[in-house]
């Protein structure tokens, strides 16, 4: 299932672009659940960070699709943004707010089946999951496949990233729920890491992205199995 926005100010470019979503779904076997936002003030109020996919009109009224994609990036660096728009010549300009690729209207189903096959594809090719994360000052999003580790220190949980540390009230118990099936593991009651990311292990010792985590001694025969398990073969 994956839940998709469509913001677009007109009814009928909206049921044009929601049929042709829904007959690719049924022809791929692919699920949508569709929520529709008549201008990006609706989207923002509503915003969880839960979209799979945005389809944004770039000539809405007031904040315009590309404002709007700025505001999204701010929070959500990689949900997929599709601009849908008559204004070919603006849509070079998405590569300034990441955007995946856009439509040109009006909307043509077999061109649309190949943008979204190329989607799915990296969609597919891509599992990652996302944690969004609720700090004192702000609320981030953070792709499962930017976190090094996770740690655990009374209350507080510290999300380790190549962009820093960022801290949440929290429990190890909902991040490991969130991340298990995402390649993660704990190597103590403390730690939870990510396998793509370990370096190596001496003896209890875990070494991963320049810092060394302890491996608790009852742990380590159970998590080496799960490491050499996830490579393939052994590694460390």
């Amino acid at each position: 299932m994956y839940n998709v926005a469509i913001v677009e100010d007109s009814m009928d470019e909206f049921a044009t672009l929601n049929d042709a979503l829904l007959r690719y779904g049924k022809e791929s076997g692919s699920e949508f659940r569709i929520v529709h936002f008549i201008n990006a003030e609706r989207f923002l109020e509503a915003f969880d960070c839960k979209f799979d996919i945005i389809f944004l009109d770039i000539a809405l009224a007031e904040m315009t699709g590309m404002e709007l994609a700025q505001s999204i990036r701010k929070t959500d660096k990689n949900v997929p943004i599709i601009f849908v728009t008559s204004l070919a010549q603006f849509a070079i300009k998405g590569y300034e707010v990441s955007a995946f690729d856009f439509i040109v209207k009006p909307v043509v189903y077999g061109d649309f089946v190949f943008k979204m096959k190329r989607l799915m594809n990296h969609m597919k090719t891509s599992p990652v999951t996302k944690i969004v994360i609720s700090s004192s000052s702000k609320r981030v999003v953070l792709p499962s496949n930017e976190i090094y580790y996770v740690e655990i220190t009374g209350h507080t949980i510290a999300y380790h990233t190549a962009s820093g540390v960022i801290e949440a009230y929290d429990t190890l118990r909902n991040a490991e729920a969130a991340l298990s099936d995402y390649g993660f593991a704990k190597c103590n009651s403390c730690y939870l890491v990510n396998l793509a990311f370990v370096d190596g292990v001496q003896g209890y010792d875990l070494l991963i992205a320049g810092d060394r985590l302890a491996i608790s001694h009852p742990r380590k025969k159970e998590f080496m199995k799960i490491l050499h398990d996830y490579y393939g073969k052994g590694v460390v």
